[in-house]
């Protein structure tokens, strides 16, 4: 195992070093989006890879969909947030439902961001009239031959839609145990219910839980576990909340 995940490693570098200049490029979905051109990309290189943190958008109308990527000292996230259709157990018909993918066991490598399932670079399109800072996905995560690029929307995550309740902080930042340690039992409870929440969970009808976030209009109920959506970030905030509550018992 040790000697396979160098092996990746090394596979990483090289690929970074002379595979990210696709042949065809597109913004958009590639069906209908516009065709870019790939002289105008180059390798988009910050003083720290922190600035990556972003949302960055792919796709166009009902094929549109976000990339939320996080990276700080501890933790990297990349997070997709697509469109999905069906029924939510507040309203009677089906309707546009969010669906997430969490990719696991990611990695930032110089500009280049990998986990189990997705390859992507961080990249800059120039061109005389403008910068526009981004990430290209390429189809073929071996070779750069076409790739889709999508433009950072915003550096400021804490502007997503996705990021709604009282403890949004919870969902894009690990925090200290101080910041835990002055909330009452109640506002835990809370605060660890409001991060299943955000994902669709489904609370015991008429429960505590289920009247407090029925009267948010954000809170769209249409699953009944959640666990596969958490972020590393969500899963250690929970263990810290989970831990205090242990210990008062």
């Amino acid at each position: 195992m040790k000697y396979f995940i160098i092996g990746i490693f090394f596979c990483f570098l090289a690929m970074n070093s002379y595979s990210q200049t696709p042949v065809y490029l597109f913004q958009g979905d590639i069906d209908s989006g516009d065709q870019l051109n790939p002289e105008d990309l180059h390798p988009w290189k910050p003083k720290q890879k922190v600035d990556y943190t972003g949302i960055y958008h792919f796709g166009e109308s009902e094929w549109e969909w976000d990339l939320l990527v996080i990276i700080d000292d501890s933790v990297v996230v990349a997070q997709a947030f697509l469109n999905d259709w069906g029924k939510v157990d507040r309203t009677a018909d089906e309707t546009w439902r969010r669906r997430e993918i969490v990719y696991r066991n990611v990695k930032c490598v110089q500009n280049m961001i990998a986990s189990d399932s997705l390859t992507a670079y961080f990249m800059e399109y120039k061109t005389q009239q403008n910068k526009i800072t981004g990430m290209i996905l390429p189809y073929n995560s071996s070779k750069i031959d076409t790739a889709e690029f999508g433009g950072r929307t915003t550096k400021d995550i804490k502007q997503f839609w996705f990021f709604k309740g009282e403890y949004p902080e919870l969902s894009w930042k690990i925090q200290n145990d101080t910041y835990f340690a002055i909330k009452s039992k109640e506002e835990l409870q809370i605060m660890r219910n409001e991060i299943y929440a955000r994902y669709g969970q489904r609370f015991a009808k008429n429960g505590k839980m289920y009247l407090h976030f029925y009267k948010k209009k954000w809170y769209q109920p249409f699953r009944d576990n959640v666990q596969s959506c958490l972020t590393e970030i969500e899963v250690r905030n929970l263990a810290k909340i989970n831990a205090i509550n242990n210990q008062a018992n």
